[in-house]
């Protein structure tokens, strides 16, 4: 199976720290990146279902019309709640924090010197989850499909013996 590319939207209306933050994870990860200047326009376009949303808490510090990261995350977990959010803020209160993990948010990051690389880890533990929960159905059908097989050998076992066959075949008990 084929290694999907994972998508992620970067949603900040600090149009430099967004560059930054994409220059980066594009350096270091194998992802299709998608940025927005809005979380209106981030939810416009989540017809092309994005694994990943890292979100700025404050998007409407620049347009105080636009909604800010805990509205958008509500709107976002709402209409697609298989997609994982990180919430990027440079508030560094636990009120917040706990606030955006009880909406759903993955994780939240404090805008900073080690934002981008923790960023991208969350992101790369984000892949791997991914990977485990496919694994795991894979690993659940495989199971269901040899109990359904051993089941229909005993019916046919049992079917064979009670019609009397079982002497047809060489080898047979």
């Amino acid at each position: 199976m084929a290694n999907k590319t994972h998508t992620v939207f970067l949603v900040d209306d600090d149009s430099a720290h967004t560059q930054m933050l994409k220059d980066h994870l594009s350096s270091k990860l194998n992802v299709h990146l998608t940025t927005f200047s809005s979380g209106e326009d981030c939810l416009n376009n989540l017809h092309q279902k994005p694994d990943v949303v890292v979100l700025d808490y404050h998007l409407n510090s620049t347009k105080k019309e636009a909604q800010n990261g805990l509205e958008i995350l509500k709107k976002l977990k709402a209409a697609s709640p298989e997609t994982e959010v990180i919430m990027l803020s440079s508030q560094d209160k636990i009120e917040v924090a706990v606030e955006i993990m009880k909406h759903g948010a993955f994780d939240y990051v404090i805008k900073g010197e080690s934002a981008f690389v923790r960023t991208q880890n969350i992101i790369l533990n984000i892949i791997k989850s991914f990977k485990l929960m496919e694994n795991l159905k894979a690993y659940k059908f495989a199971t269901y499909f040899l109990s359904a097989v051993i089941i229909l050998i005993v019916i046919i076992a049992i079917v064979l013996y009670a019609t009397g066959n079982v002497d047809k075949f060489p080898g047979a008990v």
